[in-house]
């Protein structure tokens, strides 16, 4: 138990790490608003473009969770509860497979898989992949002759339901244990009629309900790709590690009698969707390493193929440990010298974000037009004004069929009929790049009814005359 712990809290200290992802602010706006007023993120009153537009939003419980954690402990705070739930995945995982010798080597592979997602901050993401995890372990106890059959589909009910209001990666854990139930019908288990119908009909249980299927379909019909970079493909090296890692586990899961279990076809099955959208998406490619690493313990298809190569587990074990300690010595170094995380947080941001010069614009009211990367944090510190577009959006509908990412596209390129846009929707501000197209055709061609307030290498601002 005491190497258990001293893991642990080198894992702790490895994910001690503050937040960069620039959509945090409209995620704290979410969950103070709820708390403080009791209002539900589904209405949009953070921009004037597609004012009280109504979505699928199904993140209650993270953005609660989020601005409780931040009014109570600030970025700090943040920082920690994302330590605690990596943490957290990471003994669950362990304790499940604690009698395997490699499950050390699956954690840390896990993790080096993952980290270009889970390193951006607490996010709802991560809870998925605590869900996704439990809803896995929940579906093998199953399969258990001294399982309580009954207990455990609660259980998982229970977890779905929590998923369901958390993030709209819900859909695949309704998927997984839809494949699953499924599965048991054919199998003679009617019962699993019933729990089909229950696990499909959870969505319901949300302030906007069957929209939340809705919001799915419309990010699925949305190229992503072309306008967030974390819907992009992952890296041709990625991709090659995660087509290498698959086609050997369908060999040996189909072929090799030893390490097929009754799961094996199921998981197979999951383990292939997730390989298709993580190819896809790189958001998508920790749940691929996770299910995968999963079956690799549950069928001791890695402990089995290094004993069988006679590469030593405990020196391998050794190796990782040493550099857990290193890394975590290297991040605390880095931690140390921070003295104002919002500070920080505003110049480390995926996108750098203009702390210093927004300061004389706290109090303003009215609309904004700012950088898309920068609508979130201007949602939480100009709470009075309202931006054009910011992270919520791209998938939403318009009336003329563009994402709301590529009107705002046309606009920060200065693309003709970019004026009437921003008088149409009656904007007071541009607040944007230096150096941006929109910055320079305001430079070289001023406009009579747009006045350059300030102007520096980094940020551009100009007033419309009233």
């Amino acid at each position: 138990m005491l190497f258990f712990w001293s893991y642990l809290i080198l894992i702790f200290f490895n994910f001690l790490i503050p937040t960069t992802d620039t959509d945090f602010g409209w995620h704290y706006r979410c969950g103070q608003e709820f708390i403080s007023q009791g209002q539900l993120c589904v209405n949009n009153r953070f921009s004037y473009f597609l004012n009280q537009y109504q979505w699928g939003y199904s993140s209650f419980i993270y953005d609660v969770l989020l601005a409780g954690i931040y009014d109570w402990f600030g970025f700090w705070g943040v920082s920690v509860a994302l330590a605690i739930l990596v943490t957290l995945i990471v003994a669950i995982f362990y304790l499940a497979f604690r009698l395997s010798p490699t499950v050390l080597l699956s954690i840390s592979l896990f993790l080096l898989g993952s980290a270009n997602i889970i390193t951006i901050g607490f996010r709802p993401q991560v809870l998925s992949f605590f869900f996704f995890l439990l809803l896995l372990l929940l579906i093998k106890r199953l399969e258990s002759k001294r399982s309580k059959t009954t207990l455990i589909n609660l259980t998982i009910i229970f977890l779905l339901l929590l998923w369901v209001n958390s993030h709209p990666s819900f859909i695949l854990g309704i998927g997984v244990y839809f494949l699953y139930s499924f599965w048991q019908v054919f199998k003679g288990q009617r019962f699993y009629f019933f729990l089909i119908f229950l696990v499909l009909c959870l969505p319901l249980i949300n302030p906007l309900g069957i929209g939340v299927y809705a919001e799915i379909w419309h990010h699925y019909q949305t190229d992503l790709s072309k306008l967030i970079a974390e819907w992009t493909a992952p890296t041709r090296i990625m991709q090659g590690a995660m087509l290498v890692t698959y086609l050997p586990v369908i060999y040996v899961l189909i072929f090799k009698q030893k390490h097929r279990t009754q799961l094996s076809l199921f998981y197979l099955v999951i383990l292939s969707i997730l390989l298709i959208i993580a190819f896809d998406a790189k958001r998508h490619v920790p749940l691929y390493w996770l299910l995968f690493f999963f079956i690799l313990e549950h069928s001791q298809v890695l402990a089995n193929t290094l004993k069988h190569l006679k590469i030593p587990i405990s020196l391998l074990n050794v190796s990782l440990i040493s550099l857990l300690i290193f890394s975590a010595l290297v991040n605390l170094q880095k931690l140390v010298p921070i003295n104002n995380f919002k500070q920080w947080y505003c110049s480390h941001a995926l996108v750098k974000l203009p702390n210093a010069q927004i300061d004389k614009y706290r109090k303003f009211k009215g609309n904004i037009f700012t950088m898309y990367e920068w609508g979130g944090y201007f949602i939480w510190q100009i709470p009075n004004s309202k931006v054009f577009v910011d992270g919520r959006m791209p998938a939403w509908i318009t009336r003329s069929g563009k994402s709301p990412y590529t009107i705002y596209l046309e606009i920060i390129q200065a693309q003709p009929g970019w004026e009437k846009t921003l008088a149409r929707y009656q904007t007071d501000i541009i607040f944007i790049k230096s150096g941006t197209f929109l910055d320079l055709e305001l430079q070289e061609n001023p406009r009579s009814q747009w006045l350059s307030k300030y102007h520096d290498s980094q940020v551009a601002i100009y007033q419309i005359k009233k």
